[in-house]
């Protein structure tokens, strides 16, 4: 029979626990860039490919980031933030004004 102290059980569930609170709020944090990207770039009229080409990368990744699929290097994320007229604070959630004051996806 395996002796497992309270302690040891205790220390296991605190860490599942921390794990999964820190994969939700993972997906949320991805859920809000994927939208506010996908929302800024159509409110600028662009088409995955328009905005690619105008950033100098491909529609895949275009697609990927706004599916939550993969993410923007820093680079990439400045080059979003300029060419969509937004900042970084409003593509990761923590404002909800684009660079005019207009308030998007409320």
């Amino acid at each position: 029979m395996i002796k497992i102290s309270c302690v040891t059980i205790i220390t296991v569930i605190f860490t599942v626990v921390k794990t999964f609170t820190y994969i939700l709020r993972y997906n949320d944090a991805m859920d809000i860039f994927t939208t506010k990207l996908k929302d800024a770039r159509k409110l600028s009229g662009k088409t995955q490919k328009q905005l690619a080409e105008a950033i100098g990368t491909t529609d895949d990744s275009i697609y990927s980031w706004e599916r939550g699929r993969s993410q923007p290097s820093i680079e990439y994320l400045r080059a979003l933030c300029r060419v969509l007229e937004v900042t970084a604070d409003y593509l990761i959630g923590l404002e909800d004004e684009d660079d005019t004051g207009t308030k998007i996806n409320q």
